[in-house]
């Protein structure tokens, strides 16, 4: 089915998925609040948290339950051909219920992300922000600095680029629009992820100019282990 409005979209429904960038999510909620069912249930996809956890919920407040959510699940690429029937089947989704949200209502988010094959996580939208900063914003910044380094330095050297640099790179496709929302809204955070990261990068930096090279095989080995660890357990 189709509508015009946000409100006519929602009229009837008991579960309602905001699937818009951050941005647009207040907005959004403000429109289709009159369309609103009493007690129908509003969750999200969003990559940020706290800002549309506080803003929407105030918006649908005495009208709907509103609990955010997050899916660890997508890529690059956008739009209807994008679409995959087993998107979230073992993806990480992340749920993020307040002090003032209902246990009935998260057990029915953690239900509905686990009926597609997700595997739901309860945390709060400040410790979201926090841990998805560091898995998913500033890995996307990394993999844009990467690029525009390699392109500013010498184009012709893509043209070489493997496997590596194609896997380190693939998300720096992603929506230029989407994700300047996406690090706006979160950016106290990624400034702290991206200073960790600039001091490790020199700390490496470091590590090549030790004679012995150990501090340099040091820091590799802990990634390696860390890394092998992740990958051991799905």
């Amino acid at each position: 089915e189709a509508a015009v409005t946000p409100a006519e979209a929602v009229r009837g429904a008991d579960l309602i998925l905001l699937c818009t960038t951050v941005e647009a999510m207040p907005r959004i909620a403000r429109a289709m609040r009159p369309g609103l069912a009493r007690g129908a249930l509003v969750t999200d996809v969003g990559s940020t948290k706290r800002n549309v956890v506080r803003r929407v919920g105030a918006l649908l407040a005495g009208r709907a339950t509103w609990i955010g959510s997050h899916p660890m699940a997508g890529g690059e690429r956008e739009g209807l051909r994008a679409a995959r029937a087993e998107l979230f089947e073992g993806a990480t989704c992340i749920v993020t219920p307040t002090s003032d949200s209902s246990a009935r209502g998260l057990r029915r988010i953690r239900e509905f992300w686990e009926a597609l094959g997700g595997r739901s996580v309860v945390m709060s939208p400040a410790e979201h922000d926090a841990v998805v900063a560091l898995v998913s914003h500033v890995p996307h910044l990394a993999a844009a600095a990467l690029v525009n380094v390699v392109g500013r330095e010498n184009p012709a050297a893509l043209r070489c680029a493997g496997n590596g640099f194609r896997d380190m790179t693939r998300i720096a496709s992603g929506s230029p629009g989407m994700w300047t929302g996406i690090a706006r809204s979160n950016r106290t955070e990624i400034c702290r992820g991206l200073g960790k990261l600039i001091a490790e990068l020199q700390g490496l930096a470091r590590g090549l100019t030790d004679g012995s090279g150990e501090t340099l095989r040091a820091r590799l080995d802990r990634a390696k282990a860390l890394r092998d660890e992740m990958r051991s357990r799905g």
